[in-house]
């Protein structure tokens, strides 16, 4: 009998050591404690392609919250690791964000990119989204690092005390055309209207209009009317350096800021940049700037923000070390997500973003030489990609 007590009890104590998460080392301002009675993670678990929402209990920084969870995301739907919706009740925030995504950054082997991509946006004055990192439990589990990232909705605009009339998000594969052989890619099909929530696209179908005319060189309308020059060119300066090659035709916000003034664009979802699959040259190709390089003002506009990308900013001094000071922060909580840890090496992949970077920085330095202006079209993708202004792109 004291023998069958006493193996009861070390089976007891075993159970007991191996839900001890793992994680209880970390800083309170790094964990966050998901509490979800087990139907309902059930359900959850059972509902990952739509987003039917939960109750959920949270507890971050000794503070309890309670709010809905869903499951949120596009690819990460289809993967392993999750991203998450959260919606707090009752004005509660954390952070100041009343709304925001825990998101699993599955094309990022770093947990780095939306830190380095978010500084390039900031520089150029384009608006980013709020963002840090957290390691999440669920019932007392571990479930790995995310990102907890702002929603951009009408309190991301009044917050930063910006003026919004109209917000779009962009589907996938973007066409900016009514050429487009798909029927999915009119406008009302390929993209979700946030604000004001009504089924009017009138504002879209205008730019889509003015740059199919100006491809054909029937119009009489500026596409300056329609689309903000300036900030669109920045835009794709940025996106095209950091090598973010789904983001010409995928994860951005059109936004108006009144029903008079052109569409600016806002940056989405940075855990594709640093492509190193996919290299987009000088410019990532989409109808926009096929039309604008055609144009020997905006090209020149263009090409003086590839040039200020260069001379402006000190990879060393503005970029590495915020590489280096994240990274330091997360390399603990990095270490214990089994999706990372013990996959990837982070010292190892905060040396391939800086290496992506310095091979990038000089591959603009040698083909800006060589970038000028022409009024022929911009060649097919495949043609852009390897070799623009003659250039081999090599990394």
């Amino acid at each position: 009998m004291k023998q069958f007590i006493f193996l009861l009890f070390v089976i007891l104590v075993s159970s007991c050591d191996l839900k001890t998460p793992a994680s209880n080392g970390l800083p309170e301002a790094q964990l966050m404690d998901f509490f979800i009675n087990d139907e309902d993670y059930i359900a959850l678990l059972g509902n990952k392609r739509i987003n039917k929402e939960f109750p959920v209990s949270i507890k971050y920084n000794n503070i309890s919250y309670n709010g809905l969870i869903r499951s949120s995301g596009a690819a990460s739907r289809q993967n392993s690791r999750w991203s998450y919706r959260i919606t707090l009740n009752d004005g509660q925030n954390i952070n100041g964000l009343k709304v925001f995504n825990l998101s699993a950054q599955i094309h990022d082997p770093s947990f780095l990119y939306t830190d380095v991509a978010s500084f390039y946006y900031k520089q150029a004055g384009i608006p980013t989204f709020e963002h840090s990192h957290i390691f999440l439990r669920i019932n007392g589990e571990d479930k790995g690092l995310k990102k907890m990232i702002e929603k951009i909705d009408i309190d991301f605009f009044e917050k930063r005390q910006l003026e919004v009339s109209e917000l779009y998000k962009a589907g996938s594969k973007i066409s900016f055309s009514f050429q487009s052989d798909d029927p999915n890619n009119l406008p009302q099909m390929s993209f979700d209207k946030k604000i004001p929530e009504n089924d009017n696209f009138n504002t879209v179908d205008q730019l889509y209009y003015a740059l199919d005319l100006q491809q054909i060189r029937v119009s009489q309308n500026s596409i300056e009317q329609h689309l903000d020059i300036e900030q669109y060119l920045k835009y794709h300066a940025i996106t095209s350096f950091i090598n973010s090659a789904d983001a010409f035709e995928n994860n951005f916000f059109l936004w108006k800021t009144s029903p008079k003034t052109p569409i600016k664009f806002i940056p989405w979802d940075f855990d594709y940049a640093f492509n190193r699959a996919s290299y987009v040259g000088l410019y990532g190709d989409n109808a926009i700037i096929r039309i604008m390089l055609q144009d020997q003002q905006m090209f020149e506009f263009y090409k003086l923000e590839l040039e200020n990308l260069i001379n402006n900013i000190d990879l060393a001094a503005d970029v590495f070390s915020i590489i280096d000071r994240k990274a330091l922060e997360i390399q603990n909580a990095y270490a214990l997500d089994p999706f990372l840890g013990e996959i990837y090496e982070l010292e190892q992949e905060v040396n391939k973003i800086k290496e992506f970077l310095t091979k990038r920085e000089a591959f603009f330095i040698r083909a800006l030489n060589d970038f000028v202006f022409t009024e022929e079209l911009p060649g097919d993708n495949d043609d852009v990609n390897e070799t623009q202004s003659g250039m081999m792109i090599s990394y």
